[in-house]
């Protein structure tokens, strides 16, 4: 998603710099936008959940320490955490970046019209 959202800012880079039309330029930003802004809560919703279950498997890992197996899915569901804050953190910087891009698209709008 990340990769095909700096695509989508390079077409939209392209077509403001070939004369394009600001208004259209934008609404096409609109929609990628709500995409984008789709994406991070979906993956905030599933964040939320992972950390859920880690937490729950720590928990039974605490209160029955002898099951050995629990601690391997404690160490997998904090593995699988870490990835998902990593993720999760790239997705909400490329959203906050997206925003200082549709400050220039506002400064284009009002300069043109």
């Amino acid at each position: 998603m990340i990769r095909q959202a700096r695509e989508w800012e390079a077409e939209l880079r392209e077509a403001l710099a070939s004369g394009a039309d600001v208004g259209r330029v934008h609404a096409a930003y609109l929609q990628r936008l709500r995409w984008l802004q789709h994406e991070r809560l979906i993956h905030l919703l599933v964040l939320m959940l992972t950390v859920v279950v880690f937490l729950f498997f720590f928990g039974l890992a605490m209160l029955m320490p002898e099951l050995r197996f629990v601690w391997a899915l404690v160490m997998i569901m904090g593995g699988l955490v870490a990835a998902y804050v990593v993720h999760y953190y790239r997705l909400e910087n490329l959203v906050q970046h997206w925003y200082t891009f549709q400050d220039e698209l506002f400064g284009n709008l009002f300069k043109k019209g």
